[in-house]
């Protein structure tokens, strides 16, 4: 999903570029390589196909509600890696605030558990009481550090003025993604699985093809406000 994703806004860039005419389509993309520092897109392009990746992953083990309450609430974890990343100072309020986003978050897993049949379980030893959750919980933590790092360096790279704006990162990050995608999926058999599916059915490419535009209007959005605002908000 996240390959096809960064494929298509590869060719849909350079199609949009390109209709600006060929020497600035040129000059845009070379532009966009000679200004970036090269440790902080390698670190962006990192967390960026991780924290998708690892998301993804986690949807095997638990609910789409209880991933979405864990994304809603990275507010959290992008607060305390603003401090180390971009050196920011929260008061006291702010901090309360996020204190009852974690508690939310708290309150939700455990009821996630319960209404999957955990409470039946609770003479069990902790090991054996749902492994399967608690597996999904340390993915989706794991994604959630990935997105903390990730909106903070976004911030870092588009407010030093190193790319040309939301809609150059994204092409970055979609390229070296990509490329690294399709390394490890040709690798795993998993590219050649996808392909024949998608072969078999032409109503999954249809909802591929709906979901990544839609996933890629909202990164890009997402990437504006990072870089007029920050990470936090």
């Amino acid at each position: 999903m996240i390959l096809f994703m960064c494929v298509l806004y590869v060719l849909l860039y350079l199609v949009l570029v390109s209709a600006l005419g060929p020497r600035r389509c040129k000059h845009r993309i070379v532009l966009a390589f000679e200004r970036i520092h090269y440790f902080d897109i390698a670190a962006v392009c990192l967390l960026y196909v991780g924290s998708n990746t690892i998301s993804k992953t986690a949807l095997n083990y638990v609910s789409i509600p209880l991933q979405m309450v864990f994304k809603t609430c990275k507010l959290v974890a992008v607060m305390l890696s603003s401090g180390i990343i971009l050196g920011k100072r929260y008061t006291m309020k702010e901090y309360v605030v996020a204190g009852c986003f974690v508690s939310g978050m708290a309150l939700f897993t455990y009821g996630d558990w319960i209404g999957s049949g955990g409470a039946s379980r609770m003479d069990q030893p902790l090991g054996q009481l749902d492994m399967m959750l608690l597996t999904g919980i340390m993915w989706l933590c794991l994604a959630l550090s990935c997105d903390s790092a990730l909106g903070n360096l976004q911030e870092k790279v588009q407010k030093a003025g190193t790319i040309g704006g939301e809609i150059e990162l994204m092409y970055l990050q979609s390229v070296v993604g990509g490329a690294s995608l399709l390394i490890l999926t040709a690798a795993t058999g998993e590219l050649r699985d996808a392909l024949l599916l998608c072969s078999r059915d032409a109503r999954v490419l249809g909802a591929l093809t709906a979901w990544a535009v839609c996933n890629l209007a909202g990164i890009v959005v997402l990437l504006r406000v990072i870089g007029d605002f920050s990470a936090v908000v």
